[in-house]
């Protein structure tokens, strides 16, 4: 399994170099102004309030929710060697971006299901057990372990949600389902791609982040400042880790969903459950309702 994820990841990391690497610069520093406008504000100690709680809500949509679709954008027109100028990625981006964030939802709670449930196990021990001495480092380890364990496994499964919704054009419910079903059929080739070639970037900006923070430790002001601003701090490295996650997950779709379409063809279709499809059914009436406001018939559900 590790030899095939190291393969298959290092394949679409390199094929990174292939594509308009000027176009993602581009966008990363584009999307970079949000979150340090985020830092900057956050840094001048600002009073509480709506105002503030509102600004940062619209920074953290435009510079950590909205660009992954923009990013698909791109990497879509450079796979097919197609340039085309920014502004027609970030509207392109912006049509499909209801149906992206009606999957993320989905992904989402796939996530924090079980996250959530070793969150509240962790908490659990921390409050009402806990041990002592070597037995409690232990303890405390493999729930550290386990969670960093949980997150890879899901998020390895739920990779490619967002790009059979937008690439592979399935509704955000059976794009979830179809990615966990995918996911799981070629989990090392998917954990190989989402953790090859984001390792390079993240590992550096990880040091750089915890390198700023044991800087600033021993100041209580200049502490506090770093951890206000961390959610900010995230959400530009990930516009930065971006490039290479997104090329290489939509070299992972070329790849595998054809496959997966032949096998179907073949096989016929994996049953629909009747929650997923009570969920497509419901996808549908924010559709209906902008039809009904645009006077227009539109392509959905989402």
């Amino acid at each position: 399994m590790a030899g095939t994820a190291w393969r298959t990841g290092g394949h679409y990391r390199r094929a990174v170099l292939a594509y308009t690497p000027w176009t993602y610069v581009a966008l990363v520093l584009l999307f970079s102004v949000p979150p340090v406008a985020a830092i900057v504000i956050l840094a001048s100690h600002p009073p509480e309030g709506l105002g503030l709680a509102l600004t940062l809500a619209v920074l953290n949509f435009f510079g950590t929710i909205a660009p992954p679709v923009m990013f698909m954008m791109a990497v879509a027109a450079g796979y097919h060697r197609e340039r085309r100028p920014i502004v027609v990625h970030l509207w392109h981006g912006a049509t499909w971006l209801p149906r992206y964030l009606w999957t993320n939802l989905h992904t989402s709670v796939i996530f924090w299901a079980p996250m959530g449930s070793v969150v509240l196990l962790f908490r659990w021990y921390l409050e009402e057990v806990r041990l002592s001495g070597p037995a409690d480092a232990a303890v405390v380890a493999a729930l550290y372990a386990g969670s960093i364990v949980v997150g890879l496994y899901v998020h390895a499964r739920t990779l490619l949600a967002p790009f059979l919704a937008v690439h592979g054009n399935l509704p955000g419910t059976l794009a979830a389902l179809g990615a966990w079903r995918l996911g799981g059929r070629y989990f090392p080739q998917g954990f190989g791609t989402m953790v090859v070639p984001a390792g390079p970037v993240v590992l550096p900006i990880a040091g750089i982040i915890v390198g700023v923070y044991l800087a600033l430790r021993d100041s209580p002001d200049a502490s506090g400042t770093f951890f206000a601003t961390l959610p900010a701090q995230m959400g530009l490295a990930l516009n930065i880790v971006r490039p290479v996650v997104v090329t290489a997950t939509y070299g992972f779709f070329q790849d595998y969903w054809p496959r997966e379409l032949r096998r179907r063809a073949a096989d016929g279709t994996p049953p629909t459950p009747w929650p997923a499809r009570a969920l497509v059914t419901v996808s549908w009436w924010p559709v209906r309702a902008a039809e009904w406001l645009l006077r227009r018939p539109l392509p959905g559900p989402l």
